[in-house]
């Protein structure tokens, strides 16, 4: 074959394949551009979208930064408005509370302007009846029965006693607590009718001076946290005892005040008082309670038996003073001596107690002085005696504070509470020797009224009513 022949085909096979090449090339880039044009649609899709998206978020922070400006607004207002109101306003901290609940702390002191003591006085404050009025003041729809007024200003003598000598009630747990035992309350009298409002209430409670315990003594067995294991029945009847101890007790002074009773009726109970810099000594406490002539209120008196270092509180001790007692209550011809207490076993309601005050009793009967021994019900015996003790430990701590002079012994307890109001202090003066072993009088524990009418005999009654069969101890 020609030479020149041979070249052209080798030149025509080179080019084939250059064509080959060159074809799958371009269908490579027209696939390529084919991906990019679908690339550039989604990318069009996804700007529009943002778009839209963007001019949305335009629209809702307009929305949001105008009701931003009235939430401002707004907490200005209120901030200016609780400026307004007196420091002493009865609705000021209420209201305060709830403005700020949900709140951080800072955000809330800036806010109001108020420091971080009075931050934590606002968390811890109850709201105040007038926030809770469904109804103006003074209308006769925010009024109740007279009746009903009466039940109440009676529960509340029961429940929320004025202190001794003071002008105002302690309140003991929450409102709601005590709501909740003034539901209990009305179906113990028979109340046919629904309980008022919680915001009457209220209303009723904050008309005199009240003052909040923040330690509060529940009692385990209305709690039911007792290790024994109460029935219904039995927790029901526990709490009506201590309705009736409480109303029991105020009938005795109601009929000594109105000269129905003749006499004297006596609170006792122990103050354990702490000394300085260590040690402490047993202080019993008596308040007294006579009706003087021409004078429309019960005299009360304190008297103090302060003991020394060493001396327990027990059943001696209380035998030593009782001479000095009768001595200042001067009982006459013919009177009554009622005596109360807590149900304490160390040294009040025990056998030893009993056989002391029935022997009381015969000593005293020549003189025809009848005595009569209550208790309180069990975890219910707050009195009297407990205001006197706080009053008294509270003049020995102002002392060492304001003199830095330690209260180191009896002497110096002594000499601090003679300046107490209305109180007599003395040594307490025990009997020598030791006590006497005395027969155990069982079951005296379920009994809280003891008579003692004739020698060697002690009459036992559940409670102060003393509607049941009485339960007789005799002793030799």
């Amino acid at each position: 074959m020609h030479p020149d022949i041979m070249e052209i085909r080798k030149l025509l096979e080179e080019l084939t394949i250059t064509l080959e090449t060159t074809k799958t090339r371009i269908e490579s880039l027209l696939f390529e551009h084919e991906r990019t044009l679908s690339y550039c649609r989604g990318l069009e899709s996804y700007v529009s979208r943002l778009k839209i998206d963007n001019y949305k978020l335009e629209v809702e922070n307009k929305e949001f930064s105008k009701y931003h400006f009235q939430l401002c607004l707004l907490a200005e207002n209120m901030a200016c408005f609780i400026d307004t109101l007196p420091h002493n306003s009865p609705i000021r901290r209420p209201l305060l509370k709830h403005l700020i609940e949900g709140l951080e702390k800072q955000f809330s002191k800036d806010l109001f302007c108020f420091s971080e003591r009075s931050y934590y006085r606002i968390l811890k404050t109850e709201d105040d009846s007038i926030l809770y009025t469904k109804y103006a003041q003074g209308t006769h729809r925010n009024t109740v029965s007279p009746r009903m007024s009466r039940i109440i200003a009676q529960f509340l003598d029961i429940a929320m006693p004025f202190v001794s000598g003071r002008d105002y009630r302690i309140q003991r747990g929450t409102f709601h607590f005590v709501y909740n035992q003034y539901c209990e309350y009305l179906k113990q009298v028979g109340w046919p009718g629904k309980p008022c409002a919680e915001s009457y209430l209220r209303k009723c409670i904050c008309k005199d001076n009240i003052r909040k315990v923040v330690k509060v003594d529940i009692c385990p067995i209305c709690a039911g946290t007792t290790k024994r294991k109460y029935s219904k029945k039995e927790i029901e009847e526990h709490k009506q005892l201590w309705y009736t101890q409480k109303a029991a007790m105020k009938g005795q002074m109601e009929k000594l005040r109105t000269g129905i009773l003749k006499g004297c009726l006596i609170v006792q109970d122990f103050s354990q008082i702490d000394l300085s810099p260590s040690g402490y000594i047993q202080d019993f406490i008596v308040v007294v309670y006579k009706k003087e002539i021409d004078y429309p209120a019960l005299e009360r008196t304190y008297l103090h038996y302060v003991g020394n270092s060493g001396e327990k509180n027990d059943l001696h001790f209380v035998k030593g003073c009782y001479d000095d007692i009768l001595k200042k209550i001067d009982l006459k011809q013919g009177e009554e001596l009622r005596i109360w207490s807590d149900g304490a076993r160390k040294h009040f309601k025990q056998s030893g107690m009993m056989r002391f005050i029935s022997e009381l009793q015969e000593w005293l009967r020549p003189r025809a002085i009848s005595v009569q021994y209550n208790f309180y019900a069990s975890y219910h015996g707050h009195n009297a005696c407990d205001g006197v003790a706080n009053h008294a430990k509270q003049r020995l701590k102002n002392f060492q504070l304001s003199t830095g002079i330690p209260v180191s012994n009896q002497g110096d307890v002594v000499a601090q509470l003679k300046f107490l109001k209305s109180s007599v202090v003395t040594n307490a003066v025990l009997v020598p020797g030791k006590p006497p072993k005395v027969p155990t009088l069982d079951g005296i524990s379920a009994f809280h009224n003891f008579l003692f009418p004739v020698k060697n005999q002690i009459s036992a009654y559940s409670n102060s009513d003393m509607l049941d069969s009485p339960h007789n101890f005799y002793y030799e």
